[in-house]
């Protein structure tokens, strides 16, 4: 099973306790729990491992909320929005053939959306991302299921903790092991030169440049949205 590390939304000021146990009631009824690799709904369900039972309704609502009071990701980067800017709209005209729409069907259905794809590179907008592939992720989240390929250049455990619920405090603390753990794997294998680089190029993925670029991408990553007051939430 493949992992993506989501950026949790920001609570919006005064509402940081509700926010904090809307997230816990949210994970676990996704299945997700501190402290271990989680695994699938289904397969908890059927090793008898299920968590407790939230209806549907309860969810959406639970849901609704959390989103009510939190300040989404993407709207910290400042990102054209559709309807409001020109290069947003301009976007959406372009890609409206190619979907079968006419651009005022399709601006209209899109209105509001944040065009991440027009932002210029950042941390945030990590390169080992599904987001860009039509995928249920946005270009804000890491793809980490690549860190399983990283199995010189990162402890298992720490591998193991980007399954787990970050909060930002969390999620920068993660980010600033991991830089410390690229660091010295640069310095053992000499590409101190490569840490910082948006991309390298690399021709086995389990090679120390392939592996030291996943580890520093995501250190990077973690730094810029904890630091920014954003946690994580594992996506499998």
């Amino acid at each position: 099973m493949g992992l993506d590390i989501t950026v949790l939304g920001k609570p919006l000021p005064g509402h940081e306790a509700e926010f904090h146990d809307l997230s816990i009631a949210l994970s676990i009824s996704n299945g997700v729990r501190q402290g271990d690799r989680p695994r699938p709904s289904f397969w908890k369900y059927l090793l008898g491992m299920a968590p407790p039972q939230i209806s549907k309704t309860e969810i959406a609502a639970k849901t609704d909320r959390f989103n009510a009071i939190s300040t989404p990701p993407y709207a910290v980067l400042d990102a054209p929005v559709v309807g409001q800017d020109a290069a947003a709209d301009a976007w959406v005209r372009e890609r409206a053939a190619t979907a079968g729409k006419s651009p005022e069907q399709m601006l209209a259905e899109m209105a509001g959306y944040h065009v991440l794809q027009l932002l210029p590179d950042c941390d945030g907008l990590p390169v080992y991302s599904n987001g860009d592939i039509g995928y249920h992720v946005d270009q804000t989240s890491f793809r980490g299921a690549f860190l399983d390929l990283c199995i010189d250049a990162l402890p298992r455990a720490e591998a193991e903790a980007a399954w787990q619920m970050m909060t930002a405090p969390e999620l920068l603390a993660y980010g600033q092991r991991l830089a410390e753990h690229a660091h010295l794997y640069a310095l053992a294998n000499g590409l101190v030169a490569q840490l910082g680089q948006r991309r390298v190029d690399w021709q086995d993925e389990t090679s120390p440049q392939a592996q030291l670029h996943i580890v520093d991408s995501l250190a990077r990553w973690a730094m810029f949205w904890g630091s920014r007051g954003h946690g994580a939430y594992p996506d499998f």
